[in-house]
């Protein structure tokens, strides 16, 4: 089941940095979306790799936690609501899905699919720094992530 996680998190990868350069390389690099790579702050501190489009967010995920000596992959998909339409001051409300392997040493193994809920910049037009809060509802990475990252 952990190379059927490590597979789906790297074809998620694969697609989204061909949708990235296919986008640069026809000049429809908004209509597309973006790539970004980010960090979640926190125990276990988790990195992600996304791509987001006007209406979807969809991210491959690797943590690593020290408490129970576990390796966590995970591929997310949510749905982002307009700011506009929310009034939600430049920020994104997002709401999704994903499922998250875990494979610890020490302890049950929580792999499930769970949902979560975000806000943030999580918008494909802006370029550069970006952040977003997140909550996952369940699995071995439930709780609140403060994240970081880049989009290209």
């Amino acid at each position: 089941m952990r190379k059927t996680a490590l597979a789906v998190c790297l074809i998620l990868a694969i697609l989204a940095l061909s949708a990235m350069s296919a986008s640069a390389q026809f000049g429809l690099r908004k209509a597309l979306g973006s790539v970004g790579v980010s960090y979640a702050l926190g125990d276990p501190g988790t990195a992600r790799i996304e791509y987001s489009n006007q209406k979807l967010i969809l991210d491959g995920l690797y943590a690593h936690d020290n408490d129970r000596d576990s390796t966590i992959y995970g591929a997310e998909l949510g749905w982002r609501f307009s700011s506009e339409q929310y009034e939600l001051g430049g920020n994104s409300f997002v709401v999704g899905a994903g499922y998250y392997q875990d494979n610890p040493d020490v302890g049950a193994d929580d792999s499930d699919f769970g949902f979560w809920a975000g806000i943030g910049d999580f918008g494909p037009s802006k370029r550069g720094l970006f952040y977003q809060f997140r909550y996952i509802f369940t699995g071995p990475l439930d709780g609140a992530q403060t994240i970081l990252g880049w989009r290209f």
